[in-house]
């Protein structure tokens, strides 16, 4: 029936060559109860192989240690290897830490999930898409002690419900190496460009503004628009009014020829005087009626 062997005192069972073994050859458990500690030393492997289960269950701090080697926890053919901490699921590594999915790569956080690493890092997608994705609240912010730099291969896209906002401290641009840089509201909306100080724009070809309504340039002192070759202001229908609406005046000087050509009359009308002072020759010509009153 039973076989029991007690001692209230320090005591062994030794087995100077060969092996020790406990076996239950048809039915029952082996139970090993330790008071204090269990201690298992050995001087080559244990080996724990369970027809179904290991279960390994503690109240306290307890570690898995390999002082040399590699500490392997895998499922060889089927399963899952499930991690549940209470509180805090720590991973430390003096080295590196490498995770390879054959799968999927899923980390799920009832709160908040945070990487950080003191050297560079990435995060490199072979063959697919890196999403960053707020399901239905909160923000995606990244910050940079330095720079933010974004590289792409292709396109760069950023579809906001609401705003886009970019802002920056120091000289800043917006640069496209090749092709064309545009800024555009589609259905509704106002472009404003506004300058705490100039406002320059610089083209190494031609620079034209298309307005489906108007076009106005207002400026809190100076407007000045210069040109190195053939300029010309152009209206092809309406007026085109060159006004100083208070004080001031309307200042036209060329270095060669000053022409002014109309299709139909020429009214000038000065409020008070009318002076014309030539370096060398006035000529005013008329193929109609002409009076000077």
């Amino acid at each position: 029936a039973i076989v029991s062997i007690d001692g209230t005192g320090n005591s062994n069972f030794t087995i100077n060559n060969g092996n020790l073994s406990l076996i239950t050859t048809t039915l029952g458990n082996i139970i090993m109860n330790s008071f204090n500690r269990f201690i298992l030393n050995t001087g080559d492997d244990v080996t724990i192989t369970a027809g179904t289960l290991v279960s390994i269950n503690s109240t306290g701090n307890s570690n898995f240690t390999t002082t040399s080697g590699n500490l392997t926890l895998e499922t060889a053919t089927l399963g899952n290897i499930i991690m549940n901490a209470f509180d805090n699921y720590t991973l430390t590594s003096g080295d590196n830490v490498t995770i390879n999915a054959g799968v999927n790569f899923d980390v799920n956080a009832g709160a908040i999930v945070s990487i950080d690493g003191t050297g560079n890092s990435n995060f490199t997608i072979n063959n697919g898409s890196l999403s960053l994705v707020t399901t239905t609240l909160g923000d995606i912010i990244m910050n940079s002690f330095d720079r933010f730099t974004l590289n792409t291969g292709d396109d760069v896209t950023i579809t906001a419900g609401t705003l886009v906002s970019i802002n920056g401290t120091g000289n800043s641009n917006f640069t496209t190496t090749s092709g064309n840089l545009t800024l555009e509201t589609a259905t509704l909306g106002n472009i404003i460009m506004n300058a705490f100080d100039n406002y320059t724009l610089t083209s190494g070809d031609n620079v034209t503004i298309n307005a489906g309504v108007n076009f106005d340039v207002n400026a809190g002192a100076i407007v000045s628009i210069d040109g190195t070759g053939n300029s010309n202001f152009t209206t092809t229908s309406g007026n085109l009014t060159l006004e100083t609406a208070t004080l001031g005046n309307i200042i036209m000087n060329a270095f060669d020829n000053y022409t002014l050509t109309s299709g139909d009359n020429v009214t000038i009308n000065a409020g008070v005087n009318f002076d014309v002072n030539a370096g060398a020759i006035v000529s005013i010509d008329g193929t109609g009626n002409s009076n000077f009153t």
